[in-house]
């Protein structure tokens, strides 16, 4: 009888010491980013005021959530409270079969790294203290293809050594690539539209077909549909055409090459990466 009763409370030891130690760990809990199968800070953490919100942001900035294959990007995590005096966060960026997607890297100030099994998480080390929000930045290199979702936990917390009173809250947002391909369909007068290197740095070359002599204008835009540099205006020869494009002063980001004539417009995605 004795011996059994040994053996209960050590069972009893191994499913309460765990719960002990993360009760009163300041450090940040991995696997609560609230990923597919996963919870969120909300499993332990409650009974504070509502208000806490979570953002994500990138730079260069993500373009309506998408983002450029392989490019490397800051990326800052901020939570905000208007009256909690601390901050957490956990977070992880996965495929849509919830694998890592990319690469989390240079893990900056009052942060670290850790695996939650085979996903890679970005959380706090220890509580860190702001007026009415704190932030943490890591650099993340993008997947070459594939939806890449951001899933973040974020907490506001009063201090109190317990997980009364703090205010947790999550957030997922799911970016898609940028595709370099034509965007629009070839038009009698042009045709074959190729940018290439794509990305590019420094200058790439814009080839095209010209069904006849016409006026050509070949401009960069921003997505916006903002004007940022005219490179070609002049009459050319029907024919195949390969015009060099200089890119020096040409910030990081995704374009449009757009090349017109009397009417005809065909256009590129182009990511400039010097």
């Amino acid at each position: 009888m004795k011996k059994v009763l040994l053996s209960v409370l050590a069972a009893l030891l191994v499913c309460v010491l765990p719960s002990f130690n993360k009760r009163f760990s300041s450090t940040g809990e991995i696997g609560t980013a609230g990923a597919p199968g996963e919870g969120t800070c909300t499993g332990c953490h409650s009974g504070g005021a509502s208000g806490t919100s979570i953002s994500i942001t990138a730079v260069p900035a993500f373009s309506t959530n998408n983002y450029v294959p392989g490019q490397l990007y800051t990326i800052t995590i901020t939570v905000s409270h208007s009256t909690q005096p601390a901050f957490g966060f956990d977070c992880e960026i996965l495929t849509s079969s919830n694998s890592n997607a990319g690469t989390m890297s240079a893990a900056g100030a009052g942060m670290q790294f850790a695996n939650a099994g085979s996903k890679k998480n970005a959380t706090h080390t220890s509580p860190k203290s702001g007026s009415g929000s704190a932030s943490w930045t890591f650099n993340w290199t993008a997947p070459a293809s594939g939806n890449a979702i951001f899933y973040v936990s974020g907490n506001a917390v009063n201090l109190n050594n317990n997980f009364t009173g703090d205010s947790p809250t999550n957030k997922s947002m799911v970016l898609t690539p940028i595709s370099t391909t034509s965007i629009k369909e070839q038009s009698e007068a042009l045709s074959e539209l190729r940018v290439f290197p794509n990305p590019s740095a420094d200058i790439c070359s814009v080839s095209y077909q010209a069904s006849q002599e016409q006026q050509i204008s070949i401009d960069l835009f921003e997505l916006n549909g903002k004007l940022v540099k005219n490179m070609v205006n002049e009459k050319q020869n029907a024919g195949p055409h390969t015009n060099i494009i200089d890119l020096k002063g040409i910030a990081k980001g995704v374009y449009l090459v757009k090349i017109a004539s009397e009417g005809n417009v065909i256009a590129s995605r182009m990511i400039c990466v010097q």
